[in-house]
């Protein structure tokens, strides 16, 4: 049974969906990776032409992590992307998430949490969630804190590593 974090009260109209990557995503891929607000806390932004090839790759991946658009139910916009890498030899998940800097510090980070914990659930082979935050984007650190996750070391380059056991 899921802890009360990991299984809120359903609200009449999620704020936010997943759906899966398609080439019709590739303005926003590359609005994401070129953008530095976005980009300051994982590496140095792309170029577009570099974002552009980047998304090709991750198209054309058969296996490995699964990317989805981020949608907001209310506007009917996609505002991000997240990433689902499932390791079935280790049964945990590493989850990522990127938001438009229009679409931050409104809690949504928190709520595309909720839904990643959520999908990975669903994962019958998935018992921990991991997830890599750079040590010093706080409002991400906040954010995995609040969904239960906690700190088990800092890697060397400067992220810090959280875990957290979901079944």
């Amino acid at each position: 049974m899921l802890s009360p974090i990991l299984n809120p009260i359903p609200l009449a109209e999620p704020v936010l969906s997943l759906s899966p990557l398609t080439p019709a995503a590739e303005p926003l891929f590359i609005a994401l990776f070129s953008c530095p607000q976005v980009m300051r806390y994982i590496q140095p932004p792309l170029s577009v032409d570099q974002a552009r090839q980047r998304f090709g790759r991750i198209l054309k991946l058969s296996t490995g992590p699964a990317y989805y658009l981020v949608n907001h139910n209310p506007s009917q916009q996609n505002i991000g992307l997240a990433m689902l890498n499932i390791l079935p030899e280790q049964s945990s998940a590493e989850i990522g998430r990127m938001l438009l800097p229009a679409w931050q510090q409104r809690g949504l980070g928190k709520a595309l949490g909720q839904l990643l914990l959520q999908t990975a659930s669903a994962d019958s082979r998935v018992t921990q969630l991991t997830t890599r935050i750079h040590s010093s984007n706080n409002a991400a650190i906040n954010s995995a804190r609040k969904l239960g996750f906690a700190q088990q070391h800092c890697l060397p380059d400067d992220f810090l590593l959280f875990s957290l056991q979901i079944k």
